[in-house]
């Protein structure tokens, strides 16, 4: 909880300091993210995207891991629209080539939604 120990590792932190790196924002997310700790999790991430965004390889990764919480929370509404726009990275080819393992990834996190869905119907 290096990231949260000046104001505890329970507390959602007001400003993520500048110098923590993208690698170590997720890091902590995941963390709080395997504690249960939803609201702890998501400002790590959102700031690890924000930090990502010229770094397409990091920026895949943690919008997935981001919208794989939401799934878990069942927030099918935050999550989807996430997964569909990385699913269309796949789908549209670029100069970019994006790990085959996060497109299952994604397609089962998508699938789960719409059985999900389907369910409630």
């Amino acid at each position: 909880c290096f990231l949260f120990a000046s104001i505890g590792c329970s507390s959602i932190p007001k400003e993520i300091p500048s110098d923590i790196t993208i690698e170590e924002l997720t890091r902590e997310a995941q963390n709080a993210f395997d504690r249960g700790q939803y609201k702890l999790a998501e400002p790590s991430y959102n700031a690890a995207i924000s930090r990502a965004i010229n770094n397409t390889q990091q920026l895949l990764f943690v919008e997935y891991e981001l919208a794989h919480m939401y799934t878990k929370q069942k927030k099918y509404d935050l999550a989807l629209p996430i997964l569909e726009r990385l699913k269309s990275y796949y789908e549209n080819p670029t100069e970019i080539q994006y790990p085959a393992a996060y497109k299952k990834l994604i397609e089962i996190n998508i699938n789960k939604i719409k059985e999900s869905s389907k369910k409630t119907k």
